[in-house]
């Protein structure tokens, strides 16, 4: 008698290529996390695939950087500039006024360029 000995297939669940090894918390309150259910839901996948997926694809918007902010200041204020030329203009009349005008535009000029120019 000779004896044969077949190897047996290992069962269960194929390995994975790369594994997942890493944990991440997130906490959500309930409006959050229901609503992310329902999107995950709609897209046909489970909850940390979307996750996943959403973190990995989801565009992020830089803050405002210390000049840009002050860009935005100064540009407010010829906002405030200008509203008090219009009350001047019904006050004093065109010809002052026109000088004013031209002065604070030729300032918001140089300033969009220079945002312009820092992107």
């Amino acid at each position: 008698m000779t004896a044969t000995t077949t190897k047996k297939k290992a069962g269960g669940r194929p390995l994975v290529a790369t594994k997942k090894e890493t944990v991440v918390r997130v906490r959500f309150d309930k409006g959050q996390y229901f609503i992310l259910r329902h999107k995950a839901q709609k897209a046909g996948l489970n909850f940390s695939t979307y996750l996943r997926q959403a973190a990995e694809n989801a565009p992020i918007k830089a803050r405002l950087t210390p000049e840009e902010r002050d860009f935005i200041r100064k540009l407010v204020g010829m906002a405030n500039n200008l509203n008090q030329l219009v009350k001047e203009f019904k006050q004093a009349g065109i010809i002052k006024t026109a000088t004013h005008i031209e002065e604070l535009r030729e300032k918001v000029d140089q300033l969009l360029k220079m945002l312009r120019d820092d992107k």
